[in-house]
């Protein structure tokens, strides 16, 4: 959960709670019930996290390191997905009494004047003029329960990314219509107005994630893509490796980072991310994939020289050459990936001590194994540990402590690979005194 502590998290949770503030100040100097007070508070913060969502959802490079990194940024896009879901749920259950009928808000707050961009249930206009209201309500509530719904899709892991990425689009509609909703209650509230503090924020946070939207939609797409043309593709052992070459300038990246590639084929035409193996000084860019889903098998069993694709990215803060040191690096199976593209960007007077652990089931299941060998003999300074499970080679603290033949409270760790395995290592190396602010993960997840 180290991506919850990171400078551009902790500000997303302050501009929460300087809203939750200032929104507890107005339902406070207006007398409003604490059962409407938390019905609106909660449909404000889901819209907020929402916006917050959206303008992750970009992959600006200018906050990216006040997060960690665009895979820690991701992470928070999941839980800010959550959280407005749950906020959602708390909102809706608020508006219902206890019989099941919607009840009118208290202390003269109607929806139209209410505190936030909350979905209002279909019976709290109780006069039936009020046709106004009615449609402020449709235009809070359906696309709320969509984005619910949605983002329980997201959760589901077995919806197939290629069907659940045009399904996840969907919900930058459902948010501008969330905040034209928003926009009425402001615009008709008494209590709650756009030049009160808790609606300024909610102007900015709606303003902030359409703005975000419509770049997504327009000058994204032309430029934050890179233009590559496939020149080899070689199956590896359950995995294949695919070369590009730059059709334009060249793509600059560094150790350790990322990007979303497509490439313009049957059944690949869609983004799916992958960390860079090539050297940041080579040419062309190499990408290594485990055969897992349909993208990756496709792309082992049909697709030839010659396509062309796309590049998005670089991302990520996942560059051991910036480390400290002394190093431990920890690479479960296709994890070795970010480590190789490191070893081939080293030179001999790297000035790093470096234990590579390569864990894997047998031994031809380590891939580039002869040339990681190579490399390390000809830069020096990098020990290579290849551990076997099929073997009874399991990594653990006391075999990383006995190996490494050292103080472990003196070297930065960096982990790739499965998380069970990381989440065991990491917790064995912090009972024998490692901190955790020396570890460092690759994490990226899409959802």
């Amino acid at each position: 959960m180290s991506h919850l502590k990171s400078r551009g998290s902790l500000f997303i949770l302050a501009f929460i709670a300087v809203y939750s503030i200032g929104h507890l100040g107005v339902m406070v100097s207006k007398d409003v019930e604490l059962k409407n007070a938390m019905f609106y508070w909660a449909g404000a913060v889901s819209l907020i996290c929402m916006a917050f969502a959206i303008l992750i959802s970009v992959r600006p490079r200018a906050v990216e390191g006040h997060f960690g990194g665009l895979d820690r940024m991701y992470q928070v896009h999941k839980w800010l997905g959550i959280t407005a879901m749950l906020c959602f749920a708390l909102h809706f259950g608020l508006s219902f009494g206890d019989g099941g009928e919607a009840e009118a808000p208290v202390a003269g707050l109607t929806t139209a004047d209410s505190a936030a961009p909350a979905v209002a249930a279909p019976a709290v206009a109780a006069e039936p003029e009020e046709e106004n209201d009615g449609l402020i309500s449709a235009l809070g509530m359906y696309p709320m329960i969509g984005f619910f719904l949605l983002i329980l899709l997201t959760l589901n892991r077995k919806v197939a990314y290629h069907r659940w990425i045009y399904t996840h689009q969907l919900m930058g509609v459902l948010f501008a219509a969330i905040c034209l909703h928003a926009f009425l209650v402001l615009r008709e509230g008494e209590e709650m107005t756009t030049t009160s503090l808790p609606g300024v924020l909610i102007l900015l946070a709606i303003g902030a994630g359409l703005l975000a939207y419509l770049y997504k939609q327009t000058l994204y797409r032309t430029t934050q893509r890179h233009r590559f043309v496939l020149t080899q593709v070689n199956p590896l052992e359950r995995a294949t490796e695919v070369v590009l070459s730059p059709k334009d300038a060249r793509f600059d990246f560094e150790p350790g980072q990322f990007a979303f590639l497509k490439i313009k084929a049957e059944g690949l035409d869609e983004y799916h991310p992958f960390t860079i193996s090539s050297g940041a000084k080579d040419g062309d860019i190499r990408f290594t994939m485990k055969v897992l889903g349909d993208f990756t098998r496709r792309a082992r069993d049909h697709l030839a020289p010659g396509a062309e694709a796309l590049i998005d990215g670089p991302y990520g803060r996942f560059n051991p050459l910036k480390g400290a040191a002394a190093q431990v690096w920890i690479a479960g199976g296709i994890g070795i990936t970010p480590f190789l593209s490191t070893l081939r960007s080293m030179e001999p007077d790297h000035g790093k001590t470096v234990d590579l652990f390569y864990c894997v089931r047998e031994e031809s299941e380590a891939l580039y194994l002869d040339e990681i060998r190579a490399i390390a003999s000809r830069v020096g300074g990098v020990k290579v540990h290849l551990l076997t499970s099929g073997a009874g080679g399991r990594l653990t603290a006391d075999g990383v402590a006995e190996a490494t033949d050292g103080d472990l409270t003196a070297r930065a760790f960096y982990f790739c690979g499965p998380k069970p395995m990381l989440a065991a290592l990491s917790k064995g190396l912090t009972s024998k005194g490692v901190s955790q602010s020396q570890f460092h993960f690759e994490e990226f997840e899409m959802r």
